[in-house]
């Protein structure tokens, strides 16, 4: 016989080597034994073999529609096996039931969780700010890797046309990119960026020459004019 138990927060299996009620020894596919307390059980199974019980539970998992789950659900607290049975239509296999496990389990977002295999469904509003708020969040991950992609190529981002000018201020006064890019809002790359790779950027952009900071660049960097044009 073997297990589906979970440990630090993922699911693993393992044969049964011997059963003491409130633990077991098991063995996983590696052959590696452990010890796994029974409450940490989720379900018992004979087939699939052990060695492909947590792929084909993976692959089945992809297939379920996490909306529809959400809406199989009752307003209580719930099983995992309780809503498998719910979401297929019939007593559900060991592999079905894996499934549901592992599919409530990864939408923390629908599903908030209560105890070992047991959830309860967001209420509506709730999931319904929790989306757009992981909407946000994604929207502005990918403008950041868009800004950063740019940047490291020396295009300015059309974003930031009013404000390479005051980066560029900043950086000529933190030699290291310290404070360098305040008014762009936390970008991690102009935060780090040295004066001449803003310069650089500046020339790149296009920037009036009379806005770079000359003066202060020469005075704090040793860089002249000159330089700053070979920059380009």
């Amino acid at each position: 016989m073997n297990i589906l138990y979970e440990e630090d927060g993922n699911f693993k299996v393992g044969s049964i080597m011997a059963d003491n009620t409130t633990s077991l020894q098991v063995e996983n596919v590696s052959g590696k034994r452990s010890k796994v307390k029974a409450a940490n059980v989720m379900l018992r199974f004979a087939q699939p073999a052990l060695a492909e019980f947590l792929a084909q539970a993976e692959a089945l998992a992809e297939t379920i529609e996490v909306d529809f789950l959400w809406e199989c659900c009752p307003p209580d607290e719930f099983g995992f096996e309780q809503i498998a049975a719910e979401y297929f239509g019939h007593a559900p296999s060991s592999l079905e039931a894996a499934a549901a496990l592992i599919r409530l389990h990864g939408a923390p977002i629908y599903f908030h969780k209560k105890g070992k295999g047991r959830y309860r469904a967001a209420p509506p509003d709730v999931l319904k700010a929790a989306l757009a708020g992981a909407e946000k969040k994604r929207q502005q991950l990918a403008l950041q890797a868009r800004y950063t992609e740019q940047l490291c190529r020396f295009e300015l981002p059309s974003e930031f046309a009013g404000h390479l000018a005051i980066a560029l201020q900043a950086g000529s006064q933190h030699p290291r990119g310290q404070g360098a890019g305040s008014g762009l809002r936390g970008n991690a790359f102009i935060r780090r960026a040295s004066a001449a790779t803003l310069w650089r950027i500046a020339l790149h952009a296009r920037l009036p020459f009379a806005e770079i900071p000359i003066r202060t660049l020469s005075r704090r960097h040793g860089l002249s004019a000159h330089r700053v044009g070979r920059m380009g």
